[in-house]
């Protein structure tokens, strides 16, 4: 009896050790990757390396760079197992370097329960928009060189798109 009670709880453990993920396709090239522990016995902390890796691993096939958008993790409670949220962008090399220093701020805010236990955590990461802002005019640099556009339509598209 003592033999499958160790047993029990050594499949126990190493089924916390294990989680799953789903990573979907959202809007504007970025990516939603949510990844869950099965039991309540893996840590946070495991979770959302586990993602960070997987997400690194996929933008190394894809020969790209992972820029976060934002991150999301909720702790193991009652009755609800530990999971993390993480959106995230894959970019060219030439999209990283446009796109390096426009990180804006840096947000964290916690959720706590009647008793001022935290119950939710969120870490958000604004970004500006100079790459889609670079692709417009790019664009519209085609278009004008095509004679699609007139230098003086140009300069009017390029106005509204830089919000001059």
């Amino acid at each position: 009896m003592k033999k499958y009670i160790y047993s029990l709880l050594i499949s126990l453990m190493f089924l916390g050790c294990t989680s799953k993920s789903v990573v979907m396709p959202m809007e504007n090239g970025v990516f939603s990757m949510s990844k869950s522990a099965p039991t309540g016995f893996t840590p946070l902390g495991v979770i959302k390396n586990d993602a960070f890796e997987e997400i690194n691993e996929r933008a190394k096939r894809e020969n790209k760079v992972v820029q976060i958008v934002s991150v999301n993790e909720v702790p193991a409670g009652f009755g609800r197992w530990p999971q993390v949220e993480i959106r995230f962008k894959l970019l060219t090399q030439e999209e990283a370097k446009i796109n390096k220093n426009n990180q804006k701020e840096v947000k964290t805010s916690y959720v706590h329960d009647a008793k001022g236990n935290r119950t939710d955590s969120k870490v958000s990461v604004s970004v500006d928009n100079s790459l889609e802002q670079y692709k417009k005019l790019e664009q519209l640099g085609k278009l004008r060189e095509k004679g699609v556009l007139t230098q003086v339509e140009f300069e009017n598209e390029k106005k509204k798109i830089l919000g001059n």
